[in-house]
């Protein structure tokens, strides 16, 4: 039998109910004089006297006769929703009694006063017939209106209470042995009693999630989930954190994690030490009490020290002898029939459990007698209705039968022209068939002849398809060549420029050179790109102009005096986008490196091609150097890179602009007649 984890919910102490009894006469006193003196109280007046008696002992019969004449008045009003909260009320009180087949009648009549009066919040009232059916045994039941109590709440937004009803429905499931939906409701009540941070609620749904893990021999992931919810709920009061401590003592236990575990059972008693001093009446002292004790003497019989644990188990037993729990007795009954035999007292330890048996048997018979009540209602119930059904069956037979012979004639009838309908139908298909075939046939041929033509195309395109494949690659490498020879002849150019350049003495010549050798190895880099690349048609933009800025930094020497930003998106362009896109900034770069920053100046220079849409883009090349003294040297008829500049964006579509402002700042917006990008070919 496997050790429980804390009580959390009991009935008061009999301590409790002796020390309200003094005032209970003097309150019947009051209210008897009182009711002789006004007769003409209110049900309103009778609901507030009602509520200022407790709900033990003699007190809670007197809180009954008050809530049931505000209840009779209200039905003489004719108020039937003020009638089903009132008698809703009188039934949870007859719960608590005991009286649970009259808070069965009156939770039932609850619910159709409820439905008169078109009110839709059945939830509280489902809620409380669960726990009635629970406690007369009849576990079907107390399932079906503890899930209809959920349902109800969450239909009408009204989850006030929807943690309560979760943690209910997992007592339901760990009664009937099945942990893993008891576990799944831990897990709804968590998430709603931590979402409104109710230390007392968080730590209730902790007490059965521990035990059911402790059932199914889950220590460590117990000890995990502890774990995890004082990290998000840390305890808000003594009474958490004692919990908290037992808890961990239990999964210690189990873990054979004994002087762990002694350490948690001295820091429990140390908190019920705090508990008896501070005299909380919000705290349930004797549970707690009963369930340190019980720990404790499990903790010391596990490390076989016997004194120290009949010592524990003794003062368990006499803190419920004050409280009288059935459940609890039978517990303890068995942990003193393990604690003898562990002893060898066989003798004793045959009593416990003769009297741990019978106990157990008297919880039994009565849960097994109020559910055999249940069902043989529910039989007499079935009984009466199959009955019924029996003679309106036997009655639907005989007319069927009437029936069946008339019908039997008429099918008769009806058969045999439609038997012979059939068979002139039969006939004139059969005919049809014959002609279908002959049809049939003639087209079959054809099909045929079409078949061979087709089967004879499809065999020359299998060849041709052979054939593409080896001149598509004898292509791929005669472009590869082509652009391997362009960008060799370029370099050719080049070095005959550079020859050239060696017998020229005049500055204005050498710099045209220069600038001509520039925009050559700009075309040059282009064919060494597309033979480098297997794609034949483009150019990957980011890389060519990465690299055409390098040379021309390496060319006219800049070591580090004039940096480079660029903001380049990863666009693929057709070669003939390329080209003169490379050359126009070779002509803006250069221009900038050699102009912008005169004497040696440091500076920046800034290309950016970005992408503004599917088809259209912008290139930017900004310097923050002198820019332009005289702006009449921008004009396309005063130089020659302007009027290049100008030309290759009118070819690249587009229009170039210029900026002044602080440095010389210029723009192309131009929509390419063919665009590659990341995702493939767009031809406008």
């Amino acid at each position: 039998m496997q050790a429980q984890t804390l009580i959390l919910f009991q009935a008061p102490s009999l301590k409790q109910s002796a020390a309200s009894s003094s005032t209970t006469q003097t309150r019947a006193k009051q209210v008897n004089n009182r009711d002789a003196s006004q007769s003409n109280l209110t049900a309103e007046d009778y609901i507030q006297l009602g509520n200022k008696y407790s709900n033990s002992g003699n007190e809670l019969h007197l809180k009954i006769e008050c809530y049931r004449k505000a209840f009779d008045l209200y039905k003489k009003e004719g108020n039937t929703k003020q009638q089903a909260s009132t008698l809703e009320a009188i039934a949870r009180m007859h719960h608590q009694q005991g009286n649970q087949q009259l808070a069965l009648e009156e939770l039932k009549q609850t619910i159709s006063l409820y439905r008169y009066s078109h009110h839709n919040s059945f939830h509280n009232s489902y809620a409380l017939l669960s726990r009635v059916y629970k406690t007369l045994g009849n576990y079907p039941e107390a399932l079906r209106y503890g899930q209809a109590a959920i349902k109800n709440s969450l239909d009408i937004h009204d989850t006030t209470s929807l943690s309560f009803y979760y943690l209910q429905l997992g007592y339901l499931f760990h009664d009937l042995k099945q942990p893993d939906e008891a576990l799944k409701s831990c897990e709804n009540a968590m998430q709603h009693v931590q979402e409104s941070r109710k230390d007392d609620d968080v730590y209730n749904t902790l007490s059965l999630a521990v035990n059911v893990m402790l059932e199914q021999k889950k220590a460590k992931e117990a000890l995990h989930y502890i774990g995890k919810v004082t990290k998000d709920t840390p305890p808000g009061s003594v009474k958490s954190a004692a919990m908290v401590t037992l808890f961990k003592a239990q999964c210690h236990i189990a873990l054979k994690q004994y002087p762990l575990a002694r350490k948690f059972i001295i820091r429990s008693e140390e908190y019920l030490n705090e508990i008896d001093k501070s005299n909380d009446p919000a705290f349930l002292n004797d549970s707690y009490r009963m369930g340190v004790y019980q720990v404790a003497g499990e903790l010391y019989m596990a490390t076989k020290e016997y004194s120290k644990s009949r010592y524990y188990f003794n003062k368990m037993v006499q803190v419920n002898e004050q409280v009288n729990y059935l459940s609890e007795s039978v517990l303890h009954q068995y942990l003193l029939f393990k604690l003898d035999s562990a002893q060898g007292n066989f003798k004793e330890a045959l009593q416990h459990h003769q009297r741990y048996l019978v106990l157990k048997d008297s919880i039994f018979n009565e849960a097994k007698s109020q559910q055999f009540a249940n069902l043989q209602i529910q039989y007499e119930t079935q009984a009466k209705v199959q009955s019924i059904e029996l003679l309106t069956k036997r009655n639907e037979m005989q007319q069927a039968k009437l029936k069946q012979k008339d019908f039997q004639q008429t099918v008769f009838l009806i058969g045999s022209v439609l038997l012979l309908l059939l068979l002139i139908l039969v006939y004139s298909r059969y005919r049809l068939k014959q002609k279908s075939t002959k049809l049939l046939e003639g087209k079959q041929e054809e099909i045929n002849r079409k078949n061979e033509s087709l089967r004879q195309l499809l065999e020359e395109k299998e060849s041709l398809l052979h054939n593409k494949d080896e001149l598509l690659e004898e292509k791929r490498w005669l472009l590869k060549e082509v652009h391997h020879r362009v960008k060799n002849n370029l370099q050719i150019v080049m070095s005959l420029l550079n020859s050239q350049a060696a017998y020229l003495d005049d500055d204005k010549a050498l710099t045209a050179i220069s600038d001509s050798q520039h925009r050559v190895q700009a075309m040059s880099l282009i064919h060494h790109k597309l033979y480098q690349s297997d794609k034949m048609g483009t150019i990957a933009m980011d890389e060519y102009l990465k690299e055409l800025v390098n040379n021309l930094s390496d060319s006219y020497s800049l070591h580090d005096r004039i940096r480079f930003q660029l903001d380049i998106a990863p666009i693929e362009m057709d070669v003939a986008v390329a080209v003169p896109l490379g050359l126009l900034i070779n002509e803006a770069v250069t221009n900038c490196l050699k102009y912008a920053f005169p004497e040696h100046k440091e500076g920046v220079v800034y290309l950016s091609l970005i992408e503004l849409s599917r088809t259209q883009y912008q290139l930017t090349i900004a310097d923050n150097g002198i820019g332009v003294m005289d702006t009449s040297d921008l004009l396309p008829g005063r130089s020659l890179g302007m009027k290049l500049m100008k030309g290759l964006s009118k070819q690249l579509g587009g229009s170039l602009t210029l900026d002044n402002t602080e440095g010389l700042k210029i723009n192309v917006l131009f929509t390419p007649t063919l665009i590659t990008q990341s995702d493939g070919l767009q031809t406008k």
